[in-house]
């Protein structure tokens, strides 16, 4: 029951991203301007030529040939072909690729390192001092801009005599953290006070169970649900907020070729960013979906998460 249940969510989930592929290759073509417009408006070269180059890249054919050729293009691991950089799109991604995932994978398991025992210490000591200070800083940082945190961020590193944090690593990755760490430790300080209150909680205390056997065998297991899912949410989560992080601060990634690609009208790169963008928050659902299977068996055999 439990490899059915994951094999339709596979499907669910290939489907969706077939839909996202359509959908993402359908918004580039259709965004007003294109990357021959400008060779259009030189006097010094002719029609004849514009159309022959329209012609080599096949942006003559009807639109559907065009996301027949791209697919067939994306199944190689190509992803078609850059109008700028005149050569397949794939060596161009993967190197930028990389980078936002370091990034965002860095700042991922700081987050959850940070903001998972830190809400749990939070929901045990519900009225302390961690509680009410955690509680606090994480409802300010969920309000505030990126573009805002980036900015204080880096009027701090200047006014501290740390320069060099401009152009360093930390300051995205530290960005990010702030961004990620206050769903992470609210959602875990909320699902667990809930468990807390729970009558199961009550009744096992009644019969004698306290201290660590309490919290690994009742408490972590019912509050791990909502948590497994903010998981898989928050890792395509991150990467959108790092596309906007790495363009801001010109960091060699995703976000800045993205910007750079709808400049240039580059057609095939914005679709590919903005498929592998969806591609790792269908990817991190996907995975919650087999840690919930496996820390939940009911959730199979209900044929949903909900």
């Amino acid at each position: 029951m439990r490899v059915a249940w994951l094999l339709r969510r596979l499907l669910h989930s290939v489907a969706l991203l077939f839909a996202v592929s359509v959908f993402s290759f359908l918004l580039a073509h259709f965004a007003p301007g294109g990357f021959f417009d400008d060779l259009q408006l030189n006097p010094q070269i002719s029609p004849e030529t514009v159309w022959q180059l329209r012609h080599r890249y096949g942006l003559d054919r009807p639109l559907p040939l065009q996301y027949a050729k791209w697919a067939a293009s994306a199944a190689r691991g190509d992803f078609g072909a850059s109008l700028a950089w005149q050569q397949p799109v794939a060596p161009i991604l993967l190197p930028r690729l990389r980078h936002t995932l370091q990034l965002t994978g860095t700042a991922a398991a700081l987050a959850w390192l940070c903001g998972l025992p830190l809400g749990l210490l939070a929901a045990r000591k519900r009225r302390g001092l961690l509680s009410r200070l955690g509680v606090t800083i994480s409802s300010m940082l969920l309000v505030t801009p990126e573009l805002l945190l980036i900015l204080v961020l880096m009027l701090a590193a200047i006014r501290l005599g740390f320069p060099g944090l401009l152009t360093s690593f930390a300051l995205p990755l530290g960005v990010l953290v702030a961004g990620m760490f206050p769903l992470v430790f609210l959602h875990t300080r909320s699902a667990t006070l809930e468990v807390l209150d729970a009558a199961f909680i009550r009744s096992a205390r009644a019969h004698g169970i306290r201290g660590t056997r309490l919290w690994l065998v009742y408490i972590l297991p019912a509050a791990g649900n909502p948590l497994i899912s903010l998981f898989g949410l928050s890792l395509g989560g991150l990467v959108g907020a790092s596309l906007v992080v790495e363009t801001v601060l010109s960091r060699p990634g995703l976000g800045s070729l993205f910007l750079d690609a709808i400049a240039n009208r580059d057609l095939d790169v914005v679709t590919a960013v903005m498929l592998l963008s969806a591609t790792c928050l269908i990817g991190g659902n996907l995975l919650a979906d087999a840690i919930l299977a496996w820390n939940d068996p009911r959730i199979a055999s209900g044929g949903s998460r909900e």
